[in-house]
């Protein structure tokens, strides 16, 4: 018998039943079973139109194609939150068009207290890439997520730079979860499931047909307190992202360029009809935000590092602080023996990075 979860991803697959539509449908008659239940008797109390949608065929195949994605959440370590869980993004649940369900991997919160967004074209220029490594840079030891679309260019920089940080980044894809485009991107992909993570709208099997990928903008503008426009040229995907941000009263800024460089012409754009705020750096941004007063707390911990080991060094930057991991993820991720492994968890505990915690488990503090 079908569970909630798998009801509401079949629900998102019924053409004609969008995110909206389907919230108004969950509104209107209770939950989605009490609805397929109606719809399966050929109830009165469904609109001709709807019943139409939502005929017999449809639902069936709407469970089968749930109950596809349930498995391969299962056996490939994902997980999927629907618009109804506490782990579902506050940020996101404001708006009408936000999804039924959405589906993640990888060691990333959602809710975190700071998200910045940064976008920008596939034709990242030497100037954008100094921007966003300066910008992230500086960023580190607060605390901030760094969302993107793990796009190539300006997407991938994002990424990058933040895992070379040690910042969280969590990537929305405009395909499922079993496909990484550009696949140039895997390793990257596979680094952030680390220390944030993938997050998708779409299950299995779904091709990266273009017109995915402004759908897949609306999340990265709605997740994201400050939205950062890197280069762009007046049309194209960041564009998109940047109007639905200013659409949803979302912080938007963007670096300047020459009035002759294409791939300024698109943030110049938005700085001159007030839709962004000029920045020189992230300094200029987290003063807007009010997040200039924040204490970094990775200092100390990097001055520290010389005295770390190698084996320590890779452990402190393989998991995520303050989430739990088991001594055997240590064991199948890296190539060191149960002795070495037992003995610079030891270490790090004497130094007060690591904290020991009952059945085997440890928590970077």
């Amino acid at each position: 018998m079908e569970n909630q979860v798998q009801q509401l991803i079949a629900l998102t697959q019924i053409k004609g039943i969008g995110s909206v539509k389907a919230k108004a449908i969950i509104q209107t008659y209770g939950s989605v079973h009490d609805f397929f239940s109606l719809c399966r008797s050929q109830s009165s109390d469904i609109p001709v139109t709807l019943k139409q949608l939502c005929n017999y065929k449809n639902i069936e195949f709407g469970l089968r194609w749930a109950e596809k994605q349930m498995i391969y959440a299962q056996k490939n370590n994902c997980e999927i939150v629907t618009y109804f869980d506490s782990k579902y993004p506050y940020r996101l649940k404001h708006f009408d068009d936000s999804p039924l369900v959405l589906y993640t991997k990888g060691q990333m919160n959602l809710n975190a207290d700071r998200m910045i967004g940064i976008v920008g074209t596939r034709k990242m220029t030497t100037y954008g890439k100094f921007n966003i490594e300066k910008f992230v840079q500086d960023l580190k030891g607060l605390n901030i997520v760094i969302i993107s679309g793990l796009a190539y260019g300006v997407d991938t920089m994002a990424h990058r730079s933040a895992l070379e940080n040690g910042i969280s980044t969590i990537a929305v894809m405009g395909t499922g979860l079993d496909l990484i485009y550009p696949n140039i991107n895997r390793s990257i992909a596979q680094k952030m499931q680390k220390n944030g993570g993938l997050i998708t709208e779409l299950g299995i099997d779904t091709l990266p047909e273009s017109y995915h990928f402004p759908a897949r903008n609306r999340i990265i503008a709605a997740l994201s307190d400050a939205l950062l426009i890197v280069e762009s040229k007046t049309r194209g995907g960041a564009m998109i992202t940047a109007n639905l941000g200013f659409g949803y009263h979302k912080d938007i800024f963007a670096f300047p360029g020459r009035s002759n460089d294409i791939y300024s012409s698109g943030p110049n754009k938005l700085i001159k009809e007030h839709k962004a705020q000029l920045i020189m750096g992230a300094q200029d941004l987290l003063k807007a935000m009010s997040w200039d007063k924040i204490q970094r707390n990775s200092l100390v911990q990097t001055s520290l590092f010389h005295e770390f080991t190698t084996l320590e060094k890779i452990i402190l930057e393989s998991y995520t602080k303050n989430q739990a991991f088991h001594i055997e993820e240590i064991l199948a991720d890296l190539p060191y023996s149960n002795g070495e492994i037992a003995t610079a968890l030891l270490q790090l505990e004497l130094k007060g990075i690591v904290k020991t915690l009952p059945g085997s488990r440890y928590l970077i503090v």
